[in-house]
């Protein structure tokens, strides 16, 4: 059987460090390559390209960047058009093309629109139909600029089940193109311990969505509380320590130790924030808190895998955080089953065969 040539579009700098080891597992976390590294190299020849994130120095790439910037006050995202340039010849020659969130998506397609990428496109559309929900300028203009783009790709993923009908209620992407994608995270890098838990509460993220201010005035006073983050967080005169730059090896011993995990989040709808870092913590046998969102409950089923609290309410996170503080066994009984849930369906092998299962019914 000939194999099909399969490209994985990123643009993530950190990964420049993970790429070289993405066939070594437990080397580095690979939960960023989206299933690259399981896809079935018996059907695919896998290949990737990274694109660079940062300030732009050819004089292309200062044009395309204003443009950039204006799409991005139109919808809170990036559409980083130089990437058909810095890598025509892998764009053009790929039969099929796998964008891994929305602003590379989107410049990829626009290049598809214009008849100069002939491969099938798919990409997963992360947030888009959030940012359509509270964001978008200009509403009308941009709802179709980005519908024009959406439904150029051959297939469209959303992260969650929920999320799917949004795609066509907003971009009038039609349904049969629109599909789960099954992020998994990296059970050979984010492993358990056997160290006693200590006592103190672990958050972690830079996400856009990140809700610090919430999980600050929830945490009791006499409690501590650590948080891995580049956003700035006030600490209102609480026991907070705050850290960045750590190894992955670091942030793995974090999970391990911390006695709850708490991914706070703004109120959602669509978009699944937080979801690679509860499935780390998860992953790393740590009790999850999670604020309640629809898409967050198509993964984890309270008080079975984790507790949710109403997102951007403090109070209810207080309580929340008193019931795991007075049950550890609960929670840790919870984290024994989330784990084994990931495990049993969240991995790289079932985010790789997500993919597979669309390309395979169109060709």
């Amino acid at each position: 059987m000939k194999k099909s040539r399969l490209l994985f579009v990123f643009r993530f700098n950190y990964l420049q460090a993970v790429l070289p080891h993405y066939k070594t597992p437990g080397r580095a976390p690979l939960d960023f390559l989206y299933g690259m590294q399981a896809i079935d190299e018996s059907r695919f020849d896998v290949a990737y390209v990274n694109a660079p994130q940062g300030p732009r120095t050819e004089f292309m790439s200062r044009l395309f960047f204003q443009i950039e910037k204006f799409f991005s006050k139109l919808t809170k995202l990036g559409w980083p058009l130089e990437i058909f340039f810095l890598f025509r010849r892998e764009l053009r020659s790929a039969p099929h093309i796998f964008c891994v969130n929305d602003p590379i998506g989107f410049a990829v397609l626009f290049w598809k629109r214009l008849g100069m990428i002939p491969g099938n496109v798919y990409i997963i559309a992360q947030s888009a139909h959030e940012r359509c929900r509270e964001h978008f300028r200009i509403a009308w203009f941009t709802r179709r600029l980005v519908g024009w783009l959406l439904r150029a790709a051959r297939g469209v993923f959303v992260l969650a089940p929920s999320a799917r009908q949004s795609m066509t209620d907003y971009f009038q992407v039609p349904s049969s193109r629109v599909h789960e994608f099954v992020f998994g995270g990296d059970a050979d890098f984010w492993t358990p311990s056997d160290a006693a838990r200590e006592p103190f509460v672990l958050s972690i993220g830079n996400d856009f969505n990140r809700d610090y201010q919430t999980l600050v005035r929830a945490v009791p006073d006499d409690e501590s509380l650590t948080i891995i983050t580049t956003k700035p967080v006030e600490k209102n005169g609480k026991d907070i320590t705050l850290v960045q730059g750590l190894s992955n090896e670091t942030v793995r011993d974090y999970y391990r130790r911390a006695a709850v995990v708490v991914i706070p989040s703004v109120p959602l709808v669509y978009e699944s924030s937080g979801l690679s870092s509860a499935l780390q913590a998860v992953l790393c046998g740590a009790p999850l808190i999670m604020s309640d969102a629809p898409t967050m409950r198509d993964v984890f089923t309270e008080k079975e895998h984790c507790l949710f609290y109403e997102a951007g309410n403090p109070d209810a996170l207080r309580k929340v955080l008193a019931y795991a503080k007075k049950h550890p066994e609960d929670m840790r009984v919870m984290a024994d089953r989330a784990r084994a849930h990931v495990l049993a369906c969240r991995t790289p092998r079932h985010a790789a065969e997500s993919l597979e299962r669309v390309i395979y019914a169109n060709t």
